[in-house]
């Protein structure tokens, strides 16, 4: 995370076990998140204190509900309330952010 006006970093997120691919601020509806989506096929939510709150599983952790590859991008819904991850295994799931639970799968 960086500081843009005195150009540096300010906190190393670093949870993922492969490279991060994206992260995104949610809107501030509720509790603020920072959202980072990782070639180690999960997602994490970060609280404003720079913590991992929620893992969104990948292959290496509930393999039925993750993507079983790299998720390129993750993405909170307009309410906060849902994420929708994109993977190179061709789908796109949607998670609930407060409980971690799969909603739905999007297939190819």
């Amino acid at each position: 995370v960086w500081d843009v006006e005195k150009g540096r970093v300010i906190e190393t997120l670093a949870e993922h076990t492969g490279s991060v691919c994206g992260a995104e601020w949610n809107n501030g509806v509720g509790v603020q998140l920072i959202l980072t989506c990782s070639h180690d096929g999960t997602c994490i939510a970060w609280d404003k204190h720079y913590k991992a709150q929620r893992t969104f599983p990948g292959s290496q952790r509930k393999e039925e509900e993750g993507h079983t590859g790299p998720v390129w991008s993750a993405h909170f819904s307009t309410d906060d309330e849902m994420i929708l991850t994109a993977g190179q295994d061709g789908t796109a799931r949607v998670f609930d952010v407060r409980s971690g639970r799969l909603k739905n799968v999007l297939k190819d």
